[in-house]
């Protein structure tokens, strides 16, 4: 339900028709809120799969977004994943314990301190992702491929609308 929902206000955003009025808007109903509740429960659900003390989901995420190339900072980390500094800074001292990643001074700015993900992070990263991605299974089951790729075909124009309009708004 949730996808034809986004699919119907996708086209809808492409040929500039109001979707939401106000006779019909109800917050708890709004692709904001279905979104935010989505990733709220699907997170939680993820984190029970990672209920070993070798590695959370969350630090899993931090190794797979290095390993990506997607951050390289503790503060590309933090404000990547929308997580607090200071708590992303003591998720990172873990798992530099653990030999996960190792911090290093930036050649040309010695300020700035890149991470880097060891081998035994690539290999924990690697070990750990089936977890995730039976989850994602589990939750498509039933779907045929067609809409599977559609809504993410969806979610991706929506995402780039989004990130437009944080460009440009000047709005207080």
């Amino acid at each position: 339900m949730i996808v034809y929902a986004i699919i119907a206000l996708a086209i809808n955003i492409r040929r500039n028709v109001s979707y939401y009025r106000s006779d019909n808007f109800q917050p708890c109903e709004g692709i904001g809120y279905r979104i935010k509740r989505l990733h709220q429960v699907a997170y939680a659900l993820i984190e029970r799969r990672f209920s070993d003390p070798d590695l959370s989901f969350t630090q899993w995420i931090a190794l797979v977004l290095l390993r990506g190339g997607q951050v390289d900072t503790c503060a590309g980390l933090a404000d990547f994943t929308g997580h607090d500094r200071g708590a992303t800074t003591r998720m990172l001292d873990g798992l530099e314990t653990r030999g996960f990643v190792i911090r290093e001074r930036d050649t040309l700015d010695r300020r700035i301190v890149r991470l880097v993900l060891t081998e035994a992070g690539a290999d924990a990263c690697k070990a750990l992702t089936p977890r995730v991605m039976d989850f994602w299974n589990d939750v498509l089951d039933g779907f045929e491929r067609s809409e599977i790729d559609r809504f993410h075909a969806m979610l991706d124009a929506i995402q780039q609308r989004v990130d437009q309009m944080a460009e440009t708004d000047t709005q207080p």
